[in-house]
């Protein structure tokens, strides 16, 4: 079993709205909303995007990441993203997040993306994607990705392993 070593936060901090539905076209994905628990006000959100779902998501290292960030005052989401459609899967989230972010909590000018190690393959060149104005901000965790466009308007934080393979450096 997957162990997360960062200290969880203190019990009652942090609520979470476990599989909540969204999906488009009969589709029907869920996710996971952790917030932190005395916050009213609309928060930043990140997305972990990562190619989960059901049992997946809710793994101890994927609930950790979202209680982690949720307990420093983010709004974190943690959806289902399949991976033979993770690209249309998270646009279907970012318009559902798009239509309901005053009832999560969010800050709709405030969204950020992460990814890591296979998921950037998938994620930089969606968030990278200049139609994709909603999201604000991104974090690529040593991966590598084809993008064809950048978006000159969107910080973006990679970090790569340097004593990784070099073609993925």
């Amino acid at each position: 079993e997957m162990r997360f070593f960062y200290p969880a936060p203190p019990p009652g901090t942090v609520t979470a709205s476990k599989d909540v539905t969204y999906g488009a076209a009969g589709t029907v994905l869920q996710m996971d909303v952790y917030r932190p628990a005395s916050q009213s006000a609309a928060l930043p959100a990140i997305i972990f995007f990562n190619a989960a779902t059901g049992a997946q998501r809710g793994n101890p290292f994927y609930r950790s990441w979202g209680e982690i960030a949720a307990s420093k005052g983010l709004v974190t989401i943690v959806p289902d993203l399949r991976r033979d459609s993770l690209a249309r899967d998270f646009e279907s989230l970012l318009a559902h997040i798009g239509a309901r972010a005053s009832n999560y909590g969010i800050d709709q000018n405030a969204i950020a993306v992460y990814a890591g190690s296979g998921n950037v393959f998938s994620a930089f060149p969606v968030i990278q994607n200049p139609a994709r104005t909603e999201i604000k901000a991104a974090v690529m965790y040593y991966g590598t990705a084809n993008v064809s466009q950048f978006r000159t308007d969107l910080p973006v934080l990679i970090v790569r392993a340097g004593l990784d393979r070099p073609e993925l450096n």
